[in-house]
C-alpha cells in the first residue's frame, strides 16, 4: 500500500511540475520561466509557492487595448505584413515602453517584475535600459538591474571562451572567426567593460577580422576593422587600409564618410573641404543619414 501510494506523489508531482512549467512558459502566472525550479526542489509545496507569488495582475484589459493601437499604427508605418513579425512587434512594445515609463513614473512595482521578466528571456536586448534602472532611486531596482548587467556580462564572457578554444583548435574555420568576430562586437558595443579591457578587446577585434579578411574579402569587414582602428587610434593603419578599399570598391559613400572621420580626427582640415567638394562635383551617393553628416563635415 504504501508504494502505491509513494507512485501516485510521484506521478502526481510530476504532473504539478509539467503544469507549472506550462503556467510559466505560457505567462499564464507571471514569473520568470526560472522559478521553475520551486516545484522541481519543493515537491507539492512549490507549486502552491508559484501561486503565491505571483503578482497581481493590473487593468490588463485597458493596457492591451492601448498596446494594439499602438501596433496597428507601428504596422502602418512599417510595412508588417507578416503576423510573426508583428508578434515580435508587438511583444518590444509590451517590453520595452512599460519598463522605461515605470522607472521614469516611479512605479516601483511594475519595475522590479519587468527587471525580473528580463531574466528569463534575453536581457542583452535591453541594456540600454538596464543602465536606466541601475541609476533608479529604489535600492530593489538597482540590485535587480545590477544583477542582469552582471549576468549579461558572463554569458558574453563565457561565449567568447568556448569561441576562443574553438577558434584555437581550427583558426582557418571561417564559420567560426565570423561567429567569434560578431560575438565581440557585440560585447563591445553595449558598454560592459572597463576601458582598459575594451582597449585589448578592440586590438583582438581588429586581428580577428584581420584574419577574416584574409580568408575572403569583404567591404563590410574592411569597414568595421577601420571603425575599430579609429577608435584604438591606429592612424596610419586607418589610412593604408582607407588608400586600400577606395580603390576597390570606388565611390562608396561609407568610404567616404570614413575618410572625413579620418581627416578630423587628425586634425586636416583642408582635406575634409577638398573632400566635400568631390563629393559633390562628381555627384556621389549620399544616403540621407549619410546627408546629415556631410552637412557637419562642411560646417
Amino acid at each position: 500500500m504504501e508504494y502505491i501510494i509513494s507512485i501516485f506523489c510521484v506521478i502526481l508531482d510530476l504532473i504539478l511540475c509539467i503544469h507549472s512549467y506550462y503556467l510559466l512558459q505560457y505567462k499564464k502566472i507571471k514569473l520568470p520561466l526560472f522559478y521553475i525550479i520551486f516545484p522541481i526542489a519543493i515537491p507539492f509545496l512549490g507549486y502552491l509557492l508559484l501561486w503565491l507569488l505571483n503578482p497581481p495582475r493590473h487593468d490588463d484589459k485597458s493596457n492591451a487595448s492601448l498596446l494594439a493601437k499602438e501596433a496597428d499604427v507601428w504596422t502602418e508605418i512599417s510595412g508588417i505584413e507578416n503576423k510573426n513579425e508583428l508578434g515580435n512587434a508587438y511583444e518590444d512594445v509590451e517590453e520595452l515602453i512599460p519598463l522605461e515609463e515605470a522607472l521614469l513614473l516611479q512605479d516601483k512595482e511594475t519595475a522590479r517584475w519587468m527587471l525580473m521578466e528580463m531574466v528569463s528571456r534575453t536581457p542583452n536586448r535591453f541594456i540600454d535600459l538596464l543602465f536606466l534602472a541601475r541609476k533608479d532611486e529604489d535600492t530593489e531596482v538597482v540590485h535587480y538591474a545590477t544583477t542582469l548587467i552582471a549576468e549579461v556580462s558572463r554569458q558574453y564572457d563565457v561565449r567568447l571562451q568556448n569561441l576562443n578554444k574553438k577558434y584555437r583548435q581550427n583558426p582557418n574555420d571561417f564559420q567560426v572567426l565570423t561567429e567569434y568576430c560578431a560575438t565581440l562586437a557585440s560585447y563591445l558595443q553595449k558598454g560592459l567593460v572597463t576601458k582598459r579591457l575594451e582597449t585589448l578587446l578592440r586590438t583582438d577585434y581588429s586581428n580577428l577580422l584581420e584574419k577574416k579578411i584574409q580568408q575572403k574579402e569583404e567591404l563590410s569587414d574592411y569597414l568595421n576593422f577601420i571603425k575599430n582602428e579609429l577608435l584604438l587610434k591606429h592612424y596610419n593603419r586607418v589610412k593604408d587600409y582607407l588608400d586600400l578599399i577606395s580603390q576597390k570598391w570606388t565611390q562608396q559613400e561609407d568610404i567616404y564618410m570614413l575618410y572625413l572621420q579620418y581627416y578630423y580626427e587628425t586634425k586636416q582640415g583642408e582635406r575634409i573641404k577638398e573632400l566635400v567638394k568631390a563629393i559633390k562635383d562628381d555627384s556621389i551617393y549620399i544616403s540621407k543619414e549619410n546627408r546629415e553628416q556631410l552637412a557637419f563635415w562642411q560646417s
